[in-house]
């Protein structure tokens, strides 16, 4: 037995079966933002006090409170899809809602095309 190697002697390790995790993809990834209702608010009432702001930075330190960037820009882009403000080529954002009760009382009287 002297001339046996130690190798034959040590038990073999049974094989594991590899699985192939899936990586998530991008969208899985990210975590969905969504603004809280006084979030929305605090920005709305701001851009709309103010009428114009240069741009998305100058926006966001004029902020009462602090917002992360990303919610921001989802609360923009809200903002945009109703209406309220537009984000012109430049970077600039502009209040474009209209408020009162003669904007009310026209868009009443108006006629659907």
């Amino acid at each position: 037995m002297q001339g046996q190697s130690k190798v034959s002697t040590l038990k073999k390790r049974p094989k594991i079966a590899k699985t192939k995790k899936s990586l998530p993809s991008i969208q899985e990834r990210k975590r969905k933002i969504m603004p809280r209702l006084d979030t929305l608010e605090m920005i709305e009432d701001i851009i709309g006090k103010e009428q114009y702001f240069g741009s998305k930075t100058k926006l966001w330190k004029a902020l009462p409170r602090g917002v992360q960037y990303g919610t921001l820009r989802v609360a923009l882009a809200y903002l945009e899809k109703s209406n309220k403000i537009t984000q012109n080529r430049d970077g600039s954002i502009v209040w474009i809602f209209v408020e009162g009760d003669r904007a009310r009382k026209s868009l009443e009287e108006s006629i659907e095309l």
